[in-house]
């Protein structure tokens, strides 16, 4: 018979994480979900995974989240900038532990600049079998992080300029990780999660128009107007200063390759921009 899995995933109440599980739970392996409150995990997956609490900010609470852990999604809290002290001392516990296999979402752009990249470089430094997920920008970014701009101004107030993005699905970087978790393939690999078209944020607005029906614009803010909007929404400062550097990465021009790799691995392609709009409507208008 062949053995059950222990899979932990983190982050399984954000966009990814959730859609992990989703396609993990379609499997015999026992599922624990990595998180701050036990009532979030519950609410969207009932008795379904097993709960581990999961603080970055608590060292008390990183090693009893890895006991019998044979496999993990991990992905950095968005709010997480200095990983070297609030991820890595969970990484070298991944290490002691002897874990299997780990999957870590990453972005397109992974260069020296952002915490993914750190992220990706400890577990290659210690020799954890890692399989790194450099995924395209989020589709569901629009549906969650900038949401309430969209919704109450009509506005993708975004500082990305004219950059051409490949945008992702993360239902597709679920099944991915999933597969991976499962199976075991891409050890020590990078796969690159991207949709099959690079658009720029003028050609969304114009197709998110077509299809909601509603005036939807980009208006292309500064850095520093993108700041003062998002503090008026809510964000902190250090997310903000991520996201703006994410946007400058695009800006650069490096966020725009196109793989195949989810048709590679998945046998299909991958979902389209217009599909999410119009899965996602509700949440604009």
């Amino acid at each position: 018979m062949d053995k059950i899995s222990n899979i932990l995933v983190t982050g399984p109440s954000g966009n990814v994480g959730r859609e992990v599980i989703k396609s993990l739970l379609k499997t015999k392996e026992t599922i624990f979900a990595a998180d701050l409150h036990k009532e979030a995990t519950t609410i969207l997956f009932g008795d379904s995974v097993k709960f581990r609490k999961l603080d970055f900010y608590d060292r008390n609470t990183l090693a009893p989240c890895l006991n019998k852990i044979d496999r993990i999604f991990l992905m950095r809290p968005p709010q997480i900038g200095n990983v070297q002290k609030y991820m890595f001392p969970f990484i070298n516990l991944i290490k002691k532990k002897g874990v299997e296999h780990v999957v870590t979402l990453s972005i397109a752009d992974a260069n020296p600049m952002v915490p993914h990249y750190k992220v990706e470089k400890h577990l290659e430094e210690l020799e954890i079998p890692y399989t790194h997920l450099r995924a395209g920008y989020f589709m569901q970014n629009l549906s969650t992080t900038h949401k309430k701009p969209i919704q109450k101004e009509k506005d993708i107030f975004i500082p990305a300029g004219d950059a051409k993005i490949s945008f992702t699905d993360v239902r597709d970087i679920g099944e991915v990780a999933a597969k991976l978790l499962l199976t075991g393939e891409y050890k020590n690999q990078i796969i690159h999660i991207t949709g099959n078209e690079a658009l720029d944020f003028h050609e969304i607005a114009k197709k998110m128009r077509l299809i909601l029906k509603h005036p939807i614009k980009y208006s292309n803010p500064s850095g520093r107007a993108f700041k003062k909007k998002m503090l008026h929404y809510g964000f902190d400062k250090g997310m903000i200063r991520i996201m703006r550097m994410i946007y400058f990465a695009a800006k650069r021009k490096k966020s725009d390759i196109i793989y195949d790799d989810f048709e590679k691995i998945m046998g299909k392609k991958p979902i389209s921009i217009e599909k999410f709009i119009a899965d996602y409507a509700e949440y604009w208008v």
